[in-house]
C-alpha cells in the first residue's frame, strides 16, 4: 500500500489534454467541457455539395453554386433560375496512435446526408418588363442545410509501464477530504470499490494499492461521435452586375457523444485483491444556436471577382450529460463496481469568428480558377453557465486556458473547374495552420478532386477529398507526467450530389 503527501491541490485540474504538446484542460476524466471539446466544435472544414468539396471549398467568388453560402453568401446572387439538390457522404477515418512505444490503429466509417438546398435567382425587370441594367438588378434566395463538421473516430491505445497509474490521480483528488466529501465522479468511486483506504488515525488521508516498480498494462480507448450541422436562409442581391451582397441567417445544431475507457492490470499479481481496475466516462452534448454570415463580391472590369466575408460566432445553447463508473477485478472476491450520478448541465458555448477574402478568375461559365483565404481567431471561443453556479469556476478556468493556449489560424484553399459541354472536372487543395500557440499539431492538409455531368435539367457531381492532420492527447492525469498519445489521422470522403435545375 502507498500513502504520500499530496503534491497537487485536491481541487486542481484533474487531467490534461495535450494539443501540440501543450497541456490543456481535462478530457476523459473531466466533468466539464474542455478546450479540446471547444476545438473539435470550432474547426469547420465544411461538408456541403460534392462540387464545393472537390474545389476544396474555395469557389464562393465564382458563384452559381449552392454551397457558396457556406463561406460567402453573396455568391448566390449570380444565379438565374432554380437549383434543388441533396448530397450524401461516405467517409473513412484512419487513426494511427502511438503510446509507450506501441502502435495502434483503427478505421471508422460514416455515411450521412451533408447538404439539402434550394436556390432561386433572377434578374429583375423594369416597368416595361425588360431586364433591369441599372441599380439593384438581381435578387436571389436560398434555404437548406449543410454539415459544418463531424466526429466519427476511435483512438485505442495500450502499453506497459511501472512509473504512473490512475490510482495516483484518485488519491490526489481524495487527500484532505473526508469520505463523505469525495468527488462522486472520481475519488468517491475509488473509495467505494476499495481502491482508496483511509488511514486509521486520519480519515482525510488515504492509501492505494500501488508500489514503485509495479508493472502495469494500460488499455484504453477514446470514442467520438456526432456532428455539427446548420440550417440557413440566405438573401442576396446584385447592383448593376458589379457589386453583389448577401446575408445568411444560420441555425446550427449539434449532437456530440464522447466515451472514454481506461483499464490498468497488475501483471505480477502484486496485490491479489486488486488484479485490475477500469474507469469509464460518457458524455452527451446536444443543442442549437444562431449565427450570421455576411458576404460581398465585386466584379472587376476584367473577368476577376473579388470577395470579402465575415462569419459571426455561433452562439450555442447546450444540454450536457456526464456520468462515470469504476470497476475493480479481484482474484478472490470477483468484481466490484461503482457508478456516479448523472450530471446534467445547461450551458452556452461561443465559437470563434471568421473573416476572409475570395478570388475567382472566370474564363467562361463553369470554367474558372478560385482561391480563398480565411482568418480564424480561436482565442475567442468561450463557455458560460446557464443554471449551475457551481460549474462557473471550472468554466472560467477553461476559458483562461483557451486564451493562453490558442492562437489565430490561417487557411488557404485553391481550386479549378473546367467545363466541356456536358462534362465537368474539378480539383483543389488547401492547408490550415495550427490554432495552437505552439504551432504543433492540428495543421491540416487537404487534396480534392471530382467530376460532374449535366444533362438538360439534371446534374450529378462526384467529389473526393483526402485530409491529413496530427494531434496529441494525454489520457492520464497531468501529475503522472505520462507521454501523450500521438495521433496521426487521415480521412477519405466521397460525396455525391444529385440536383435539378430550371430556368
Amino acid at each position: 500500500m502507498r500513502s504520500e503527501q499530496p503534491f497537487l491541490p485536491s481541487l486542481g485540474v484533474p487531467i490534461a489534454v495535450t494539443l501540440g504538446w501543450l497541456l490543456l484542460s481535462p478530457n476523459g476524466f473531466a466533468q466539464e467541457l474542455t478546450p479540446f471539446d471547444a476545438l473539435l466544435w470550432s474547426i469547420h472544414p465544411g461538408w456541403s455539395t460534392a462540387q464545393s468539396t472537390a474545389l476544396s471549398q474555395s469557389a464562393s467568388a465564382a458563384g452559381m453554386e449552392a454551397s457558396a453560402v457556406l463561406r460567402n453568401p453573396a455568391g448566390i446572387a449570380l444565379y438565374e433560375g432554380y437549383d434543388i439538390g441533396f448530397t450524401t457522404l461516405l467517409s473513412g477515418t484512419q487513426s494511427t496512435i502511438y503510446y509507450l512505444s506501441k502502435k495502434n490503429a483503427r478505421s471508422f466509417y460514416n455515411f450521412g446526408l451533408t447538404n439539402i438546398h434550394i436556390v432561386s435567382g433572377s434578374q429583375l425587370q423594369n416597368y416595361k418588363g425588360e431586364p433591369r441594367t441599372e441599380g439593384w438588378n438581381r435578387f436571389a434566395w436560398s434555404m437548406g442545410m449543410h454539415r459544418l463538421t463531424d466526429w466519427n473516430f476511435q483512438l485505442p491505445f495500450s502499453g506497459q509501464t511501472d512509473s504512473f497509474t490512475i490510482l495516483k490521480y484518485f488519491w490526489t483528488r481524495a487527500e484532505g477530504h473526508r469520505p463523505n466529501m469525495l468527488n462522486p465522479f472520481d475519488a468517491d468511486l475509488a473509495y467505494k470499490t476499495g481502491l482508496l483506504t483511509p488511514v486509521d488515525s486520519d480519515s482525510t488521508r488515504y492509501t492505494y494499492p500501488f508500489m514503485p516498480g509495479m508493472p502495469l498494462t494500460h488499455q484504453g480507448n477514446f470514442t467520438f461521435r456526432g456532428s455539427l450541422s446548420e440550417a440557413y436562409i440566405v438573401l442576396a442581391g446584385g447592383y448593376e452586375d458589379k457589386l453583389y451582397l448577401g446575408v445568411s441567417i444560420d441555425v446550427p445544431f449539434i449532437n456530440y457523444r464522447q466515451q472514454f475507457f481506461l483499464k490498468e492490470t497488475d501483471l505480477n499479481d502484486t496485490v491479489p485483491e486488486f488484479a485490475a481496475w477500469s474507469y469509464q466516462t460518457q458524455r452527451t452534448t446536444s443543442g442549437w444556436g444562431a449565427g450570421l454570415r455576411l458576404g460581398l463580391l465585386y466584379q472587376l472590369p476584367i473577368p476577376v471577382r473579388l470577395g470579402f466575408f465575415l462569419e459571426s460566432p455561433r452562439f450555442l445553447f447546450l444540454r450536457d450529460q456526464f456520468q462515470a463508473s469504476l470497476s475493480v477485478e479481484s482474484d478472490s472476491s470477483g468484481e466490484r463496481t461503482a457508478a456516479s450520478p448523472e450530471q446534467r448541465t445547461r450551458l452556452r458555448f461561443v465559437t470563434p469568428w471568421r473573416t476572409g477574402i475570395n478570388l475567382a478568375i472566370v474564363f467562361q461559365p463553369g470554367t474558372f480558377v478560385s482561391a480563398q483565404y480565411t482568418f480564424t481567431d480561436y482565442r475567442t471561443m468561450y463557455f458560460s453557465s446557464v443554471d449551475n453556479a457551481q460549474t462557473l469556476p471550472t468554466l472560467i478556468q477553461t476559458n483562461d486556458q483557451i486564451v493562453q493556449t490558442m492562437n489565430v489560424s490561417h487557411s488557404l484553399r485553391a481550386g479549378f473547374s473546367l467545363t466541356l459541354d456536358w462534362f465537368r472536372i474539378f480539383g483543389g487543395g488547401g492547408i490550415m495552420t495550427s490554432p495552437l500557440n505552439s504551432q504543433q499539431g492540428w495543421t491540416r492538409l487537404l487534396v480534392s478532386g471530382g467530376i460532374g455531368v449535366i444533362e438538360d435539367d439534371f446534374y450529378l457531381d462526384f467529389g473526393v477529398v483526402w485530409t491529413q492532420w496530427q494531434f496529441f492527447l494525454a489520457p492520464y492525469p497531468e501529475d503522472a507526467t505520462p507521454p501523450p498519445l500521438t495521433v496521426n489521422q487521415t480521412r477519405l470522403a466521397v460525396l455525391i450530389t444529385f440536383g435539378w435545375i430550371a430556368d
